[in-house]
C-alpha cells in the first residue's frame, strides 16, 4: 500500500490543494489524510484492489467501509467525519478527471492534425489514398478518445453519486462547563503541579486565556506579544482558516500574562509564542493537557475537564448572563451561527422567562 507512488501523489495533491484553499491546520490536514488512508487500506485488504486504480473510490466500497467502521465500534460522529473526508477526496478526483479529459481530447485533436499534415505531404499525388488514410486514422483516434471519454463520464457519474451518501446522524456532545468558583480551585491547584514557579504561572495564564477569552488550546499557545494590543487591553487571535478576531483582555488575564512574562527564564520575543516549554521552544499542547489531566485527578473532577471545556464555559456563561448569540459567535470565531447555537447550552429557564416577559401573549 505505502509503496504505491501514484496513490501517494494523488493524496498529497489533494491535501495540498485542500490545505491551501481552506487554510487547514496541520492537525486537520493529518485527520483528512488518516481518513482517506483508512478507506484505501480497507479496500486493499478486503478486496486486494490495486491502489493506483481510482475507480475503487465508488459508492459500493464507501458504504462497505462505513459499515466496517461502525462494526469496529467507531462513534457515529467519527464515522461522519470519515465520510466527509472521502467525499471531499471524491470531489477532488472529479475535478481532476474533468481536467484530464479536456487535456486528452486536446492531445488527440493535435495528434490527428499532425497526422493529417504528414499524410498530405506523403500522398500529394494520390488524393483518394490520402483521404482514405486520413479517415482511417481519424476513426482510430476517435474510437480511442470515445473509449477514454466514456470511462471518464462513468467515473464522474460515480463520483457525483458519492456526494449523495448519507452519513450517520449523531448528536454533538457538549463538554460540561464549570463556574468561576471551580476555576479558582483549578488555579490554586496548578502550583502543586509544577516545581518551577514560572511554569505554574505559564499554565495559569494559558487557562485564563481559554476560560476568559474563549480561545482554543492551539490559539492560546500561538499567542505572541505581537498579538497583544493597546497595552494589554485587547488580543488579536488567528483562528481556523487563518481568520482573525479581536478579543478584549480583562484585568485578571492581562495580569496573569504579565506575571508569567516577568519570571519566565527565557526571552519572550515579539514574533514567537509567549508560552514556552522547559527548553525555551514553543510549548507543546501535550504539556498543558497533562497538567489539566493531573488537576482533574487531584480534584476528583469528571473527565469532561479538558482544555476545550474552558472555551465552552466561556460561551455558556456569557449566554446565561444575557450576551447575545451573535456577539458570542464573533468572540468564538465561528463562521456559522448554527455552530455557536450547537456549541452553547441555552439556559431554558432564562429563555422561558424572556418569552413570558416580552411576548404579547406571554402573561
Amino acid at each position: 500500500m505505502t509503496n504505491n507512488r501514484r496513490y501517494h501523489d494523488t493524496v498529497n495533491s489533494f491535501i495540498l490543494k485542500l490545505s491551501s484553499e481552506k487554510a487547514l491546520s496541520p492537525i486537520t490536514s493529518k485527520c483528512y489524510r488518516g481518513d482517506i488512508e483508512s478507506f484505501f487500506k480497507f479496500v486493499s485488504t478486503e478486496f486486494e484492489e490495486v491502489l493506483c486504480d481510482h475507480l475503487i473510490v465508488n459508492v459500493k466500497n464507501i458504504k462497505l467501509w462505513m459499515r466496517h467502521l461502525k462494526l469496529s465500534g467507531m462513534t457515529n460522529s467519527s464515522v461522519a467525519r470519515h465520510i466527509s473526508s472521502i467525499k471531499s477526496f471524491a470531489r477532488f478526483l472529479r475535478n481532476e478527471v474533468i481536467i484530464t479529459s479536456k487535456q486528452t481530447e486536446k492531445k488527440y485533436n493535435e495528434q490527428f492534425t499532425n497526422k493529417a499534415k504528414i499524410t498530405n505531404n506523403d500522398f500529394t499525388n494520390n488524393t483518394r489514398t490520402n483521404n482514405n488514410y486520413i479517415e482511417t486514422k481519424q476513426n482510430i483516434l476517435n474510437s480511442e478518445l470515445n473509449i477514454k471519454t466514456e470511462k471518464s463520464i462513468k467515473f464522474i457519474q460515480e463520483l457525483n453519486n458519492i456526494s449523495k451518501i448519507k452519513a450517520p446522524k449523531f448528536e454533538r456532545p457538549l463538554p460540561k462547563g464549570f463556574n468561576n468558583n471551580m476555576i479558582m480551585k483549578i488555579a490554586s491547584c496548578i502550583d502543586e503541579m509544577h516545581k518551577d514557579k514560572w511554569q505554574a504561572k505559564r499554565d495559569f495564564a494559558a487557562i485564563m486565556l481559554m476560560y476568559c477569552c474563549g480561545l482554543r488550546i492551539s490559539e492560546t499557545l500561538s499567542i505572541s506579544t505581537n498579538n497583544i494590543i493597546d497595552d494589554f487591553k485587547f488580543i488579536k487571535v488567528k483562528g481556523k482558516g487563518n481568520k482573525e478576531r479581536i478579543i478584549p483582555l480583562i484585568k485578571i488575564v492581562a495580569d496573569s500574562i504579565i506575571d508569567y512574562i516577568k519570571i519566565c527564564p527565557f526571552p519572550v520575543t515579539l514574533s514567537n509564542s509567549i508560552f514556552v516549554g522547559s527548553r525555551g521552544g514553543k510549548q507543546n499542547p501535550g504539556t498543558l493537557q497533562r497538567t489539566i489531566r493531573k488537576i482533574r485527578i487531584t480534584l476528583e473532577l469528571s473527565e469532561s475537564l479538558v482544555p476545550h471545556a474552558f472555551r465552552h464555559s466561556f460561551a455558556t456563561q456569557l449566554l446565561s448572563n444575557g450576551a447575545d448569540i451573535r456577539s458570542i459567535q464573533e468572540l468564538l470565531g465561528h463562521s456559522n451561527l448554527s455552530t455557536t447555537q450547537i456549541y452553547t447550552k441555552v439556559d431554558t429557564k432564562r429563555l422561558s422567562k424572556y418569552h413570558k416577559t416580552f411576548h404579547p401573549r406571554g402573561n
